[in-house]
């Protein structure tokens, strides 16, 4: 038996396989288009210095697909001030301390896996001490851990204070983590902003005797989606510098 084979509808699909490969086609080059105005756009929202900028971009490249947000945390900068203390005999030592520093997130972005813990001992071993006790200062993040946070020696985050004040600070800290999700993930636009302003100056004199003072005042201010809260940070039971 044979069958007979009607030409012109043979003719119509090889048209429509021609017809369908050339959408494909077109298809694949505009993909590969919007991809290479996305990796420009990209390049050129890396060297804007406008953060507004960039978290509307950030939106918008996300809508493009994206399999993940882009990190465009801003963290710090960070100010930073040299404490030297003189014991007599004119021994002295010196420490950094951090009297500011921020974090800020656009909606959708992860926490930053970059923040250290606290180097121990502290560079004030032996010369700043709770006053509740003998042990060393406590050394506070300015910018806690969780979020990015350094906490060395040398990485500009870290001040001196009592325990109890370090117990207070996690109340405003515990504010700025609802500002994420279960997946760590931004939920919307926030920053936080800490300041410390310590109550001794910059050169401490414990010659003839130790020296007491207050903790730090810490101050913190949340932003969320543009309206910042502030939250004063209770003080504590203050820090000694030992003359010997």
């Amino acid at each position: 038996m044979y069958t007979q084979v009607n030409p012109n509808k043979e003719h119509a699909a090889q048209s429509s396989d021609k017809q369908r490969s050339h959408q494909d086609t077109r298809g694949s080059v505009s993909s590969f288009t919007d991809q290479r105005s996305e990796a420009i756009q990209m390049k050129q929202l890396q060297n804007s210095a406008d953060n507004s900028l960039k978290s509307n971009k950030i939106a918008q490249l996300q809508g493009w697909g994206q399999s993940k947000p882009i990190q465009f945390v801003t963290y710090g900068p960070e100010t930073v001030r040299t404490v030297t203390m003189t014991r007599a005999g004119g021994v002295t030592n010196s420490f950094e301390e951090c009297t500011k520093n921020s974090v800020e997130y656009a909606q959708g972005e992860k926490k930053l896996s970059t923040g250290t813990d606290t180097d121990s001992p502290a560079k004030w071993d032996g010369w700043l001490k709770n006053q509740a006790n003998t042990n060393n200062a406590t050394q506070l993040h300015v910018v806690n851990q969780r979020w990015g946070g350094k906490g060395g020696k040398a990485e500009k985050n870290i001040v001196p204070g009592s325990p109890s004040l370090n117990g207070h600070h996690k109340g405003p800290e515990g504010k700025f983590d609802e500002c994420f999700g279960g997946d760590d993930k931004a939920l919307m636009n926030c920053k936080y902003e800490c300041t410390a302003t310590p109550a001794y100056g910059t050169d401490v004199d414990v010659k003839s005797a130790d020296a007491l003072y207050a903790d730090p005042t810490v101050s913190v201010t949340i932003t969320k989606n543009g309206t910042p809260t502030t939250h004063p940070v209770a003080a504590g039971g203050g820090v000694k510098f030992k003359s010997a």
